[in-house]
């Protein structure tokens, strides 16, 4: 998963892999504070989204004048109410 700002501000990538198990040495190369993670599909599930916006997301944005808009492209999971309620404690 990518995400940029309006000003060209890039986040660092979350990368997810297709696989039971996360292995370490899949782990090691990337941008700084690149987010890895596994699926048993590959895709973003509500778990992975809300990892994805605490650890990067919030983390990455908490400088970062509020209110924020988070528009997401093609994004199909579901929320859950966790992050929904971490959405609205930090005015995204």
């Amino acid at each position: 998963m990518f995400c940029a700002s309006a000003t060209g501000v890039l986040l660092p990538p979350f990368v997810i892999n297709k696989s039971k198990r996360l292995f370490q040495e899949w782990c090691v190369k990337g941008p700084p504070s690149t987010g890895f993670e596994n699926s048993d599909n590959g895709r973003m599930n509500q778990r992975l989204f809300c990892r994805w916006f605490e650890q990067i997301f919030l983390e990455h944005t908490k400088n970062m004048s509020r209110p924020l808009l988070l528009i997401l492209d093609g994004h199909d999971c579901h929320f859950d109410v966790e992050t929904l309620m971490l959405a609205i404690k930090n005015d995204v």
